[in-house]
């Protein structure tokens, strides 16, 4: 459930971002990205601090991110296959994923 409440979040992102963007005179080209694994993560500091994850699924999604079109969310094969009974997609192609080689990416578009 976690994985669907993020996804959600993200669209929720996507669009507020888009319509921020909108009315800019320089509007920011961004991308997105979702990977699904092992994370960790630790307040960092006195308080407030700041909270930290790390793990390799943070590289994965700052990757997928960096390489995503204008404007979408890219996701790995591992977050489609979680995701796609409830959530709309369409395939990318392949994608380098740090550490781990070549995979399948998607677009998340939507819920289903």
């Amino acid at each position: 459930e976690a994985a669907i409440r993020l996804a959600d979040a993200a669209i929720a992102l996507r669009k507020r971002c888009s319509l921020l963007f909108e009315d800019a005179d320089d509007p920011a080209a961004f991308g997105m990205g979702l990977d699904v694994g092992t994370i960790l993560g630790a307040r960092l500091g006195s308080a407030p601090g700041v909270f930290n994850l790390w793990g390799e699924v943070m590289q994965g999604a700052g990757a997928l991110a960096s390489s995503a079109p204008t404007e979408t969310i890219q996701t790995s094969e591992q977050a489609y296959l979680l995701l796609r009974q409830n959530f709309l997609f369409r395939p990318r192609g392949l994608f380098h994923r740090p550490h781990t080689g070549v995979a399948r990416s998607y677009v998340l578009a939507g819920r289903a």
